[in-house]
């Protein structure tokens, strides 16, 4: 066995992490001597610790970390967690690329003394269902019953405008 301190120069994790491990129940010490409270950790404690570590490092959250563990880890497990967090990590990396750009742009505009006094910003914006017809229309009877049609069409399909025409 050894003691916290030894332990944590092995795995070169701070014994302060190794408590703080041990309080979220992701590392309990194998012994813990009752006179002295000092904590004592084996060698086969290693393992997972790294799979805490190496976790860690690929970003997940010690509460993650805590589920991916206390549950059978299988293979196929781990590669769907693994997946998921590439994903996160993957969209996360696009949303910095796009910022990178806007700077870029507007770095570029004030390189060039082209700043516009009118500022346009453009925002990504949900999807929004619509509908359209594209038709000639002689008077307002013939919109007024063009609007009809396309309202009837529309609680046919089960939608609901968000105002009326």
């Amino acid at each position: 066995m050894y003691k916290i301190s030894d332990f944590a120069n092995l795995s070169r994790v701070s014994a302060k992490m190794l408590r703080h491990y041990a309080t979220l129940g992701l590392l309990s010490p194998a012994h813990t001597d009752p006179l002295t409270g000092y904590r004592y950790y084996t060698a086969e404690q290693l393992p997972r610790l790294n799979r805490i570590v190496a976790l860690k490092d690929l970003g997940f959250s010690l509460e993650q970390i805590g589920m991916l563990l206390d549950t059978d880890l299988s293979a196929a497990r781990l590669h769907e967690a693994l997946a998921r967090r590439r994903s996160e990590v993957a969209q996360r990396i696009a949303e910095e690329q796009r910022r990178l750009a806007e700077l870029d742009r507007r770095l570029d505009q004030l390189a060039t003394a082209q700043a516009s006094p009118h500022e346009v910003l453009l925002r990504p914006a949900p999807p929004i269902p619509v509908a359209a017809v594209r038709t000639v229309l002689v008077g307002e009877r013939a919109l007024l019953e063009l609007l009809a049609d396309v309202e009837h069409t529309v609680t046919q399909q089960h939608a609901r405008a968000a105002r009326r025409p």
